[in-house]
C-alpha cells in the first residue's frame, strides 16, 4: 500500500515566484512531501542535501535542482541561501512548448 505524502499548494496566486530559500525553509520542509507546482531551487551560498525521489544530491554553491509537480523531495541539510522559484503548471506548459524563449526540457 503506497503512503501519503503531504502535497503542497503554490504558495500564492501568481503563476511564478521567486523566494529567498533562507526566509522560506520550515519544518515541513525537512519532511518528505510533494508539490501541486514545478520549482527550481538555486543554491547561491553554502552547501547542503536534498533529496528528489529518494536520491539524495550535495546542495553546493551554484546547484540547480529542479522538482516536478508531484516528485516527492525533502531539504536534508539546508544550504546557507539560494532562490526557490515555483511555478504553476500552465507556466511550465507554455515553456514546454518553446514560448517564452526557454524549453521545459533546458530546466527539467
Amino acid at each position: 500500500m503506497r503512503s501519503t505524502l503531504p502535497l503542497q499548494s503554490i504558495p500564492g496566486q501568481e503563476p511564478i515566484q521567486v523566494f529567498r530559500i533562507r526566509d522560506y525553509l520550515n519544518d515541513d520542509s525537512l519532511l518528505p512531501h510533494r508539490h501541486h507546482y514545478y520549482m527550481l531551487l538555486w543554491i547561491r551560498e553554502g552547501m547542503g542535501s536534498h533529496q528528489v525521489d529518494f536520491n539524495t544530491y550535495e546542495m553546493l554553491t551554484n546547484a540547480k535542482f529542479p522538482v516536478a509537480e508531484g516528485h516527492v523531495h525533502r531539504i536534508i541539510q539546508p544550504p546557507t541561501d539560494g532562490w526557490m522559484i515555483t511555478f504553476r503548471g500552465c507556466v511550465f506548459n507554455a515553456l514546454h512548448d518553446g514560448k517564452g524563449g526557454i524549453l521545459a526540457e533546458e530546466l527539467f
